[in-house]
């Protein structure tokens, strides 16, 4: 039993459960109701704070000195969206103006309380997300075999999305969503797992998989298989999706992600650091290659791109409107529908009427949580940005996944300026637990 215990936590097997947790609310529509989203909060929550239970206390000690400040912009986030729900938030924020019309006198802050309510429990998962991330990687073996799972996982789904869009359940001109329901949605997700195969090639090509890293060409091309043919995989199943704002975020944080790796290469004291490239270029070269031979739709699609813009601009005009009424703390967590049906006017009623979104988080936040609660987003997302930098600039232990969470957040971010692949609770889930393998612990305590 002790032998198999001990197994288990060679290959981070309690990562893989996490994992599977999170790719099977994926195929369940990536859990975008509100009863799913809870369900799917609800079991991140309970794993995490069983492995928060079982963990020694130093350990969770640690964990906290290490995010206090994420963590502590986090609760205080949630708090607000909590109290929104309710009246007791109107000693500083005020009750929202639509319950005075209604004749309420008290009512509560936010515009549509059981709107806040499901945005928070959905919010709470990503944040159990990544503790269990953190948690659950606190060296590099234990993130490299996260990292293997993720890629496993991500070619089970992509597999799956592929015979859905080619089998039974294909539609003439459809773009492949893998029953998310946005194919935006789909191509960021996919553009993100991308980057998770990226890292292993990188510490395959380093020799920090168990490998050589002064193999030759062959052994570098062949030190991560698994994750060099996934991203090829990946990056076919990008296309099939024809999101132009996936693609284009995608190469920007591709692009991103090769300077700086190639620039620490520079500076390793490895011989043959800039031969270390190698795979990076040839994984370039194929995604080039992919394109010129499978980039039709997304190129027919560009020709639409002057008329996409002026609808999402009245939409952003829409929203960026609600904003101004409540810029401090915002309409409500979550409450995006109700504003955009209260917008709607004979001038943009064309444009919002079928938007599930504001198609900019960065807007969308601030007409729902105000200034306060971007500012509150920034708090929680910073640090772990200066941490990867950090990290990257140091040459120090993680330094690799930290190359990799960060172009993986600038690919979150430059997509949402245009769609909304984070509002999906699974995929914001997703993201949250890579983040938490990849920079969830300082490197000295790593």
């Amino acid at each position: 039993m002790n032998a198999l215990l001990k197994r288990a936590g060679d290959i981070n097997l309690a990562a893989l459960v996490c994992i599977t947790l999170m790719f099977l609310a994926l195929l369940a529509g990536g859990a975008n109701s509100a009863s799913a989203a809870s369900l799917l909060s609800l079991l991140l929550c309970a794993m995490a704070a069983l492995t928060l239970l079982a963990s020694p206390r130093a350990k969770c000690a640690r964990l906290w000195s290490d995010n206090w400040l994420s963590a502590g912009a986090f609760l205080v986030f949630l708090g607000l969206a909590l109290a929104s729900a309710t009246p007791l938030a109107n000693a500083w924020t005020g009750a929202h103006p639509a319950w005075a019309a209604m004749g309420v006198e008290n009512g509560a802050s936010a515009l549509s309380p059981y709107r806040a309510l499901e945005g928070a429990a959905a919010f709470a998962g990503a944040g159990a997300a990544f503790v269990l991330g953190a948690l659950l990687a606190p060296d590099s073996r234990a993130r490299d075999w996260s990292g293997r799972w993720l890629v496993l996982w991500s070619l089970i789904y992509t597999a799956i999305g592929l015979y859905l869009y080619f089998g039974a359940q294909a539609r003439p001109g459809g773009r492949l969503d893998v029953a998310i329901g946005s194919a935006n949605a789909a191509a960021m997700l996919f553009a993100l797992c991308i980057f998770v195969a990226a890292v292993l090639i990188v510490r395959g090509a380093r020799g920090r998989l168990g490998g050589r890293a002064d193999a030759g060409w062959i052994g570098l091309l062949t030190a991560a298989p698994l994750s060099l043919a996934s991203a090829l995989v990946l990056f076919g199943a990008l296309l099939l999706t024809a999101s132009r704002g996936a693609l284009a975020a995608f190469c920007a944080a591709l692009v991103l992600f090769l300077i700086i790796a190639a620039t620490a290469r520079l500076r390793s004291a490895n011989a043959r650091a800039g031969f270390l490239a190698a795979p990076l270029l040839v994984l370039t070269v194929l995604f080039g290659l992919f394109f010129l031979r499978g980039g039709d739709e997304v190129i027919a699609r560009l020709a639409l791109a002057g008329e996409d813009a002026q609808v999402r601009r009245i939409i952003a005009e829409t929203h960026w409107a609600a904003f101004l009424q409540r810029p401090l703390f915002g309409h409500g967590l979550n409450a995006y529908h109700e504003l955009n049906a209260l917008s709607a006017n004979p001038g943009n009623w064309r444009a919002i009427a079928s938007a599930g979104s504001a198609h900019n988080i960065f807007i969308q936040a601030l007409e729902e949580t105000g200034i306060v609660g971007l500012g509150l987003f920034a708090l929680m997302l910073l640090p772990l940005i200066g941490r990867a930098i950090i990290r990257i600039g140091a040459r120090a232990p993680g330094a690799d996944w930290a190359l990799g969470a960060l172009a993986i957040t600038a690919l979150v971010l430059l997509h949402g300026l245009v769609d909304f692949g984070l509002q999906v609770p699974a995929i914001a889930a997703l993201y949250a637990f890579i983040l938490g393998v990849s920079l969830g612990r300082s490197a000295r305590r790593a």
